[in-house]
C-alpha cells in the first residue's frame, strides 16, 4: 500500500501520465525519489543504490554544515546518459548542450563521505611528475556508444596505453570491426582493470564519450585529481560541473585525426607548463567534486525543485544552468 500511494504521489507531483511502475522508488528524509533509467525504463539496482546513498549522505553534510533543506518534495531523477529536452525535468547529463534539463551529480560517487575519504587515500599515492608515463591512459568496456572508443582504441602508437577491458565482449565489438582481422587484433587488445592507484603513473589520462554503462561518468570522476592532465575526447555531452572546465586550461580535448599530434605538441612543452595544467585539473576535483561541492549541488537542485512547486518556473538564482 506504502508503494502504491507513492506511486501516486509521484505521478502527480511530476505532472505526467507515464507510470512509475517501472521506475525505482525511494524516500530519504522527506524526499520522495523516483530513478528513471534510459528513455524512462527501469533504473538498474546499483544505480538506485548509489544515488540514495548520494542523497542521504549529501543531506547529512548539508545539516552538518548548518543548511536549512527546503520543504518535502517529489521528483524523479532520469540516469540515463542523454538527458531530455524538458526543462523542469532531473537529469545526470545532457547529450547535447540543447537539451535544458536540470543536471544534478551522477550517482556513481554513492556515499560521498566515503568517496571523499577514498579519493584522499588514493591522493596520497601520486608520484612526482618526473616518475609519471609520458602516455595518455584508457581503460573502457564496450558498450552502445562506443565508435569512439573503438576509434581510439584503433590508433597503434607508443604515447598510448589504452585499451578494453577484459569484459568487452567479441560480441560488442564485432558491432564495431569493419573486418574479422579488425576484431581479432580489437580482442588482443583486451587487459585487465588497473587500479584507480595506478592512474597516477601516467601523465594524461583519457575520457572517452559513450553510455554510461561503459562507465564514462565514473570514469570521468576519478581522473581529475590524479596529478595528471585529463584529456578529453571531442564529445557535445555535459554534466553538471562543466561551467567549470575551460579547454587548455582545466583539460585538453582531443579527436582521432589530432590525438597524436596534441600528445607529441604536449611532450615538447616546459614541465612548469604542464604542472599548471594537472594543477588546474585538480582545482576541479577540490571545487566541483568534493563531498561539500556535490552535496552543495543538491541544496540548489532541491531549493530549485521546491519552487517549481510552488509555482515558480524560473531557474532558482543559485543554480546555474
Amino acid at each position: 500500500m506504502k508503494v502504491c500511494l507513492l506511486q501516486l504521489l509521484l505521478n502527480l507531483a511530476l505532472g505526467s501520465s507515464r507510470s512509475t511502475e517501472q521506475m525505482a522508488l525511494f524516500t530519504v528524509r522527506n524526499y520522495s525519489v523516483a530513478c528513471a533509467g534510459i528513455q524512462g525504463g527501469k533504473c538498474p539496482d546499483g544505480k538506485v543504490t548509489m544515488l540514495y546513498n548520494m542523497l542521504g549522505s549529501g543531506l547529512s553534510i548539508l545539516k552538518s554544515h548548518r543548511l536549512e533543506l527546503p520543504p518535502a518534495v517529489s521528483f524523479r531523477v532520469v540516469t540515463g546518459s542523454t538527458g531530455t529536452h524538458a526543462e523542469n525535468a532531473i537529469c545526470i547529463a545532457r547529450s547535447h548542450p540543447s537539451k535544458r534539463c536540470i543536471m544534478v551529480p551522477n550517482p556513481y560517487f554513492g556515499d560521498l563521505r566515503k568517496w571523499e575519504a577514498a579519493q584522499n587515500e588514493v591522493v596520497q599515492q601520486n608520484r612526482p611528475w618526473s616518475r609519471k608515463k609520458a602516455q595518455a591512459f584508457y581503460r573502457g568496456d564496450c558498450a552502445s556508444s562506443a565508435e569512439s572508443r573503438f576509434s581510439l582504441i584503433s590508433i597503434d602508437s607508443y604515447l598510448l596505453d589504452v585499451g578494453w577491458l577484459n569484459s568487452a565482449t567479441e560480441t560488442c565489438l564485432k558491432k564495431f570491426a569493419r573486418n574479422e582481422e579488425e576484431l581479432r587484433l580489437h580482442l588482443q587488445k583486451r587487459k585487465k582493470a588497473l587500479p584507480e592507484s595506478q592512474f597516477t603513473k601516467y601523465r594524461y589520462l583519457l575520457n572517452m564519450p559513450g553510455s554510461s554503462a561503459g562507465s564514462y561518468s565514473r570514469h570521468l570522476n576519478n581522473i581529475w585529481n590524479k596529478g595528471s592532465i585529463v584529456v578529453m575526447w571531442q564529445n557535445s555531452a555535459v554534466e553538471w560541473y562543466y561551467d567549470a572546465l575551460v579547454e587548455n586550461v582545466t583539460h585538453i580535448t582531443v579527436n582521432k585525426q589530432n590525438i597524436l599530434k596534441m600528445l607529441e605538441d604536449l611532450n615538447s612543452w616546459p614541465t612548469a607548463k604542464l604542472l599548471e595544467l594537472a594543477g588546474n585539473a585538480y582545482k576541479v576535483y577540490v571545487e566541483r567534486l568534493s563531498a561539500d561541492s556535490i552535496a552543495l549541488q543538491w541544496y540548489k537542485v532541491l531549493l530549485h525543485v521546491n519552487n517549481q512547486k510552488r509555482g515558480d518556473d524560473e531557474p532558482h538564482p543559485l543554480l546555474t544552468l
